[in-house]
């Protein structure tokens, strides 16, 4: 398979350290040739920009479809799976984590914004940067290529609390700022 599972990328199981802690180690030569066809696509891409093979403004139709057509066939096509007890119990994890750390970011950035002095008229976008990433562009694409389509179904459940938190938090925040 062109997908590999975690414990594939990572050593397992643990070995010791010198001092007897366990430790993992990364297989770099999995991760080279999972990342290598993401990394020939993007050089694609620059060469035939460059060589005006491609127009430069082909590249917002390019990403339209990639992140509107594309990237949600892949995910969907990730989630048609057999139910499996473990992967629902995964999804509850990985939504109930990722929902207390994205409310600690969004709480954090408030906090932080303060104390580095952000002005009021930026504060809720500067926020919003800093407590909410963009995994969707280059980070689904590159859990595909690592852990295949039940690495992607699991990755996409991030999504569900990001949305729901960020979609929610944004009327607030951008209403405080004037930009």
């Amino acid at each position: 398979s062109p997908c590999l599972h975690s414990r594939e990328i990572f050593s397992y199981p643990l070995s010791n350290d010198e001092k007897g802690r366990a430790a993992v180690h990364l297989n770099l030569s999995v991760l080279v040739t999972n990342l290598g066809g993401l990394f020939l696509l993007l050089g694609l891409g620059f060469f035939s920009v460059k060589q005006k093979i491609v127009p430069l403004s082909a590249t917002a139709p390019f990403s339209a479809f990639l992140l509107k057509i594309a990237l949600p066939c892949i995910i969907f096509t990730a989630m048609q799976q057999p139910f499996s007890t473990d992967f629902l119990i995964d999804s509850v994890i990985i939504i109930a984590v990722n929902t207390v750390l994205f409310l600690a970011n969004l709480f954090l950035s408030l906090l932080l914004s303060r104390l580095v002095h952000i002005p009021e008229a930026s504060r809720g976008v500067w926020c919003l940067l800093v407590a909410f990433c963009n995994n969707g562009f280059m980070g689904f694409p590159v859990v595909f290529a690592l852990f295949g389509a039940e690495g992607l179904a699991l990755a996409s459940m991030i999504n569900v609390p990001v949305c729901l938190i960020m979609y929610s938090s944004v009327p607030y925040l951008l209403s405080r700022s004037d930009e």
